[in-house]
């Protein structure tokens, strides 16, 4: 081992429970009702169009059958979720 390095059993290390994670989701698909929709214009358009549709093919996405439909609208993008 290089003598450099400090090994992790003598590093004080506390393990700590009940911290929640960070909520790092950009956009809140799964918090969206049928009918809901999000507006995004320009590239953050394009942008929301494919993460809708990386969402709807994620494994937990498929098993509850959400799909979602996008359309442009004047400079940028809606999504509806339709299931």
């Amino acid at each position: 081992m290089d003598a450099s390095i400090t090994p992790l059993t003598e590093v004080p290390v506390k393990i700590e429970t009940n911290v929640p994670m960070p909520d790092d989701r950009k956009y809140p698909f799964p918090t969206m009702e049928v009918g809901d929709s999000l507006f995004a214009a320009g590239d953050a358009g394009r942008r929301l169009r494919k993460a809708a549709a990386s969402y709807s093919r994620s494994m937990g996405a498929q098993r509850m059958g959400w799909k979602f439909k996008s359309r442009a609208e004047g400079n940028g993008v809606r999504i509806w979720r339709k299931s």
